[in-house]
């Protein structure tokens, strides 16, 4: 025999009434996207888009969702896990937990030795 109690019976309803009234984002309010310019210089060229002219420029937008940090960003590119590179965000030193910001300038290349 199942004994529901008065108590079981309320939890259920104010279940359901929670689920009712929560919040819900507005169908048209999907996840925006922001571009980002991603630039590729010297050898890392190679990995420009197909639809990229290699000849004609080394940079190409890239969407991402707000909150993306730089490592973020640089994970996803073609570059292999053994290749050394350096980055700057808007022509500036940046950090991998760094977030971007819309229409932020990513700048990708190897490192360079000299004296």
């Amino acid at each position: 025999m199942v004994v529901v109690t008065y108590y079981d019976q309320l939890a259920v309803i104010l279940s359901e009434a929670k689920n009712l009234f929560a919040l819900r984002p507005a169908a048209n309010s999907e996840k925006r996207l922001m571009q980002i310019t991603v630039q590729l210089l010297a050898t890392y060229r190679r990995y420009l888009p197909p639809a990229v002219d290699y000849n004609e420029q080394d940079s190409y937008l890239h969407d991402v969702a707000p909150g993306t940090t730089v490592g973020d960003l640089l994970a996803s590119l073609p570059l292999t896990p053994n290749e050394l590179y350096t980055f700057l965000v808007n022509g500036r030193h940046a950090e991998r937990h760094q977030i971007l910001q819309a229409n932020d300038l990513l700048t990708v290349f190897p490192p360079a030795g000299g004296g």
